[in-house]
């Protein structure tokens, strides 16, 4: 983790103004949502902007029904930019902003003698404003590229960045996504709002013997809506959701805490010290007590 840390603060994409590997081009990393859009490092009215979602899962402006942009899939920002909620714990992506005026001299002709090929920016920027504002499933090849510089070898930063851009802008030239012209489905914006409150629910009542069945009355939606409902927004079954809830809880607490493990267990919804061991070893490997000793250093009595 130190070293990942220590990766992310060396790498020039997470610096607040990102990276211009080319006149009129800049990357950067984000890992709050709110952020996308804002501080556009090229000229206003003429930069465009295109984000990549890597990991995470974002609700995308207030209008109904919303729109999610999940991991894999690419948003044409607008400027200004809507609003946006984050729905997972973590997120992390990569804007690619694109003034083509300043950009074109230098991206054309390079692109034709690394590439072979002569990226056309005009057509370019057609497609970026035409789907303005739209959220569309990426391309495999699209999502490698990506994916590949979040890893940059920092002793070749700027010459792997600007490669890479290439390809980036490449891809986008010519490749057009997965089943063009269809948007990510919408979802119902009521059933939105009942879903956060489901989630917020569900968390603070880790102690609490939940059911689908019995969440879907009490939040007046049917077992289908709600299963099929969270699923889109959280990004995995509620039942899967709210095991991960717990076990993130109970890991809190068995370093944090001198509590039994039994007691944990109970706190985080188990009914019995059997049945919580049997669900974190299969999650981390090992049993509570065992994670308890090597993360915190010391033993607590199971009972």
């Amino acid at each position: 983790m130190e070293e990942q840390e220590t990766q992310r603060q060396e790498h020039t994409l997470w610096e607040p103004e990102g990276c211009r590997p080319f006149p009129g081009v800049w990357l950067r990393f984000a890992d709050d949502p709110e952020k996308i859009g804002m501080d556009c490092p090229g000229p206003k009215g003429e930069t465009l902007e295109l984000h990549f979602c890597r990991a995470g899962r974002v609700q995308v402006g207030n209008s109904s029904p919303p729109r999610i942009l999940t991991g894999g899939s690419v948003w044409f920002v607008p400027h200004p930019p809507e609003p946006v909620h984050l729905l997972s714990k973590k997120y992390t992506g990569l804007s690619l902003f694109l003034a083509p005026h300043q950009a074109r001299e230098v991206v054309e002709a390079l692109s034709a003698e690394i590439l072979d090929t002569a990226l056309d920016l005009d057509r370019l920027t057609g497609e970026f404003q035409a789907n303005r504002g739209r959220i569309l499933p990426g391309t495999n090849t699209l999502g490698q590229v990506m994916v590949q510089l979040f890893s940059v070898p920092h002793a070749h930063e700027a010459g792997f960045l600007r490669l890479k851009t290439l390809e980036l802008l490449l891809c986008l030239d010519a490749g057009k996504p997965k089943n063009p012209g269809r948007e990510t489905p919408y979802l119902d914006q009521s059933q939105v709002e009942r879903i956060r409150e489901v989630q917020q629910y569900v968390t603070t009542h880790l102690d609490c013997r939940l059911t689908q069945a019995q969440l879907a009355r009490q939040f007046h939606l049917s077992l289908t809506a709600l299963k099929q409902t969270f699923h889109r927004v959280y990004g995995m079954p509620l039942n899967t959701y709210l095991r991960n809830a717990r076990l993130s809880e109970a890991k809190h607490l068995l370093q944090e805490t001198s509590l039994p493990v039994a007691e944990i267990a109970h706190r985080v919804g188990y009914e019995s010290h059997s049945q919580f061991t049997s669900v974190f070893r299969a999650s981390e490997g090992m049993t509570p007590a065992v994670f308890r000793r090597d993360k915190a250093g010391y033993t607590i009595p199971a009972k």
